[in-house]
């Protein structure tokens, strides 16, 4: 069942629930209102009906005309009752008009009409509760109630418990009636309310409708999706999760769709020209001297670079990026990059201006991870700096880091290019050549390998013009 349909339902429900709770309460309390009326109305019919009862008997002095015919005291009683009845049928609101209550059409009352003289069954009994006129009563019926004249008991009263509580014409049907209309109005107000419950729950549902269609062009590839969110609620925010989620798979894609790219275009020149020389000695166009054997070895060197590096890059995207980590000195690592690197950069004019401070700063790492991190930038200054020209790197401790600074000569690169540096693949020109430019690996293999140990890399340009590489160092491991 749909998530719709199952919270319409619940709605549903609780609705009924209440509304029938509701009806019930006031059906109770009405009954339990009414049925002190009766009492009331039963104990004023037994007033005057022993007043009047204590006339008679006064007057004659005997019940011998009710013992002789039964009927004369059913006559009786209907008469005082007929006669008084305004006397002591109680209204059914304050407000209402004196006189008589309203007689109801047939059929019309509260729990039926009101009850006839044989089925209100009062029983009359001589002084010695012996009974005279009226239906026989159980043990288990109404009490006895003395007729008294002069304060003296001459015969008793028996009002037979009833199973239908004794009731008034005048308002039970007006209890009726307006019960009847409570009804009628919690019909119409369970109907209002179960279309208001099927519109709102469609209206707080149709952010679920949208992403659900929207999860389902994602598993299509479709990454342009996007839904949008109406509210400031919780479905609201997940509405922007969504389309945050959308557009970073979709980052992602393109990230891929380019990546896959670049690396055919990387691997198949190489490949081309391999090919191409191989074929060309196979058919003899060429001959195998040792400089073709050596330009072919260099290509060879050239892929094996690149596939390692790949390979780097690809495990320390899963996370598992294998390294030893130890105590370890970045500054004395990056002394000793140096000192191996100071033939090439003595041969291609750049002269290093140094500044370190805190050598003996250790921090855990791995060692051999941190030295490929040096070199790739070491590297990456060697093929883009002016030569000749001068590099400075300086080294200083901050209260919780320390800071490594690797700053070239220039000619830097274009501000709107500073965010793309340590992406994969990337050239500032696309148009340089493999010996000019290399596979623009190197910086993305830095940025993962500072990523894994904690490290911030970032890349600024200098007052001077060139490009500074800066390393944030946390002194406490996470």
């Amino acid at each position: 069942m749909k998530l719709f349909y199952k919270i319409f339902s619940v709605n549903l429900l609780v609705l009924f629930i209440l509304l029938v709770s509701v009806f019930a309460v006031i059906r109770i309390t009405a009954d339990r209102h009414f049925r002190q009326v009766r009492d009331e109305v039963e104990n004023q019919i037994y007033v005057l009906v022993a007043k009047k009862l204590a006339d008679h008997y006064r007057q004659t002095n005997s019940w011998d005309r009710f013992a002789v015919d039964p009927q004369v005291f059913n006559g009786f009683i209907d008469t005082v009752i007929k006669n008084n009845e305004s006397t002591w049928a109680l209204p059914f609101h304050p407000g209402d008009p004196p006189g008589p209550p309203p007689q109801p059409p047939p059929g019309h009352g509260f729990k039926g009409e009101k009850p006839s003289l044989h089925e209100q069954q009062i029983t009359l009994y001589s002084a010695d509760r012996n009974p005279i006129a009226g239906p026989l009563m159980s043990d288990g019926d109404g009490g006895f109630r003395p007729i008294l004249l002069d304060q003296v008991p001459v015969g008793w009263l028996r009002f037979k418990k009833h199973e239908k509580p004794f009731v008034l014409p005048g308002p039970s049907a007006l209890l009726r009636e307006r019960l009847n209309v409570l009804y009628i109005l919690g019909i119409l107000l369970f109907l209002i309310a179960g279309a208001a419950s099927y519109f709102l729950s469609r209206y707080i549902l149709s952010p679920v409708d949208e992403l659900t269609r929207g999860t389902r062009a994602l598993t299509q590839f479709k990454f342009s999706t996007r839904i949008q969110a109406r509210s400031s609620d919780e479905l609201g925010r997940l509405g922007e999760d969504f389309n945050r989620m959308a557009r970073t798979l979709e980052k992602y894609e393109t990230l891929r769709t380019q990546w896959m790219a670049d690396i055919s275009h990387e691997l198949r020149t190489p490949l081309s020209i391999l090919r191409g020389e191989l074929e060309a000695l196979q058919e003899g166009i060429r001959t195998p001297t040792p400089e073709r054997i050596d330009s072919l070895h260099a290509e060879v060197i050239y892929l094996e670079k690149i596939v390692k590096d790949l390979h780097v890059l690809t495990v320390a995207d899963s996370g598992v990026l294998a390294m030893e980590e130890k105590s370890i000195r970045p500054v004395e690592i990056l002394i000793s990059v140096l000192k191996l690197s100071a033939s090439r950069l003595e041969t291609e004019g750049i002269l290093l201006e140094k500044d370190f401070k805190g050598s003996d700063v250790e921090v855990f790492g791995d060692e051999i991870r941190i030295k490929q991190l040096f070199s790739n930038i070491i590297e990456n200054n060697l093929k883009y700096s002016l030569k000749p020209g001068p590099i400075k790197i300086q080294s200083w401790v901050e209260p919780k880091t320390l800071n490594i600074s690797i700053e070239d000569s220039g000619p830097g690169v274009p501000v709107q290019f500073l965010g793309k540096i340590f992406d994969r693949l990337f050239r500032v020109d696309p148009s340089r050549t493999r010996e000019q430019g290399g596979s623009g690996l190197g910086l993305s293999i830095c940025k993962s390998i500072a990523d894994a140990h904690g490290w911030q890399i970032s890349a600024n340009l200098s007052p001077a013009g060139g490009l500074v590489i800066r390393l944030i160092i946390p002194l406490e491991k996470k």
